[in-house]
């Protein structure tokens, strides 16, 4: 597996985890440590282009890999917040991947084209990830 692969399946995994075990900090926090494991020797980009050719190839495959729910929410979740990219830095902050996947458990504001999305994220003020919304992208 690749860095790419491993990030991508562990973030999604957190989202999941943080809309359905709110509870389960314990899991939470290993799956956000093995996502920054990841980015120890390298940036990542999480594309939604990337996720939903994925998306689509897996859904012709019979049985359906693990990471396919969790990879399909993560597509709806950022499609809903008109996120078209995620930038994750070397050495990412944990804080910074947390909150972005929080963000992303938010329920988006249709037909906002990620107005809402991109006003919560400035207050974020992150560090180590960046995100474009859209086609333009605002941040």
């Amino acid at each position: 597996m690749t860095a790419q692969a491993d990030f991508t399946r562990a973030f999604a995994n957190l989202v999941t985890l943080l809309v359905h075990q709110p509870a389960g900090v314990v899991e939470q926090k290993e799956t956000l440590r093995v996502a920054l494991a990841a980015t120890r020797t390298r940036a990542i980009v999480v594309s939604l282009n990337e996720l939903n050719r994925s998306i689509a190839f897996a859904a012709e495959l019979e049985p359906k890999p693990p990471e396919y729910v969790v990879l399909s929410d993560l597509v709806s979740r950022m499609a809903g917040h008109s996120v078209s990219l995620l930038d994750i830095s070397r050495g990412a902050n944990a804080a910074d991947v947390l909150k972005i996947a929080r963000l992303l458990t938010e329920a988006p504001v249709h037909g906002d084209e990620g107005a809402h999305f991109d006003s919560r994220l400035v207050l974020l003020d992150l560090k180590s990830v960046s995100v474009r919304l859209g086609r333009g992208g605002f941040m």
